[in-house]
């Protein structure tokens, strides 16, 4: 009985936190769609016209992809930063080096995490559909599209579990 009750507040506090996570870092998810947009536009404009100087799928899909991490993470750094200003400075306004180089951490965090699934899932989807017969520009939208879903419900949590971290 111990045990059951034991489990069913573990169950509750876990569900607690994800809540907290999504409510809190939920506005976040406007910067997402920002830099999602313009990495998608960014990828697969170039989908569309590289094959008229590249012939490889391969090497279509693997510029695209460091194109869409470029533009995107470029994107997002920028929004992150903004919207945590009031955590990089101390009550006097004064720069706080210790809780800037956590920050940069935090951010550092988010790419390796990310887009090491990231840059796998995407370059592996999109050369599969070229070889498929699909057109660059739609592979390259229907994957990034695809994968930008799933981390739009993934970033929250790590974003919110990060966030404990580095504003210590």
């Amino acid at each position: 009985m111990e045990d059951n009750l034991e489990g069913k507040l573990e169950q509750e506090t876990k569900e607690r936190w994800l809540r907290k996570a999504f409510k809190e870092e939920w506005p976040t998810m406007a910067n997402h769609v920002v830099a999602c947009g313009i990495a998608v536009g960014a990828a697969a404009a170039f989908s569309h016209y590289a094959p008229h100087f590249l012939d490889s799928d391969a090497a279509i899909s693997g510029i695209a992809t460091a194109l869409d991490m470029g533009s995107y993470w470029g994107t997002m750094i920028l929004q992150l930063l903004y919207r945590d200003r009031k955590t990089l400075n101390d009550k006097n306004k004064k720069i706080k080096k210790k809780r800037r180089a956590k920050k940069a951490m935090e951010y550092v965090g988010y790419i390796l995490l990310l887009e090491g699934l990231y840059a796998l899932g995407r370059f592996w989807g999109q050369y599969h559909l070229q070889k498929q017969g699909w057109d660059p520009a739609i592979a390259s939208a229907t994957v990034q599209t695809s994968m930008a879903a799933f981390s739009t419900f993934a970033f929250p949590p790590l974003r919110y579990a990060m966030r404990q971290w580095s504003e210590k």
